[in-house]
């Protein structure tokens, strides 16, 4: 039997959030995470809010319908306080939809078990992550560059 290795979550998380903050140090960033219908997309995005937060960096973080709700009505994103530098993280299937094409600094797409390489959503994302082990998600370098 060969044994695995699989990354502990909370080193995935703080390698996100240290690529996050390396790109993205200074400004308002919004960071979408995405994946199919029925993933836990709020429970990572959770994770990395928290992650970006124990790197010394204000964070904070709301469901996509929230976040697609307030832009329609013209407000910014539930940003703690007046925070110039700030990750704001947005999670919810159905983030790389045509009308929020081009909202985000970064799009992380929590590939699912099963899932074919080439989807429409992986395609589109910056950062895709295997999480179909919740407890050790893994990062896949399956660009098409």
């Amino acid at each position: 039997m060969t044994t695995r290795w699989a990354p502990e979550k909370k080193d995935v998380m703080r390698e996100l959030a240290s690529e996050i903050l390396h790109n993205y140090a200074r400004g308002r960033v919004l960071v979408a995470v995405d994946a199919p219908p029925g993933s836990d997309t709020a429970g990572f995005a959770a994770d990395l809010v928290e992650a970006v937060r124990a790197e010394g960096h204000a964070a904070s973080g709301e469901p996509l319908d929230a976040f697609a709700t307030r832009r329609a009505e013209g407000s910014g994103p539930a940003v703690p306080g007046e925070v110039e530098d700030v990750v704001h993280v947005v999670d919810g299937p159905g983030a790389q939809r045509d009308d929020l094409r081009g909202t985000w600094h970064l799009v992380l797409w929590l590939a699912q078990a099963g899932e074919a390489r080439g989807g429409t959503g992986r395609a589109g994302a910056t950062i895709v992550v295997d999480a179909a082990d919740p407890g050790h998600p893994r990062r896949v370098y399956d660009d098409a560059c």
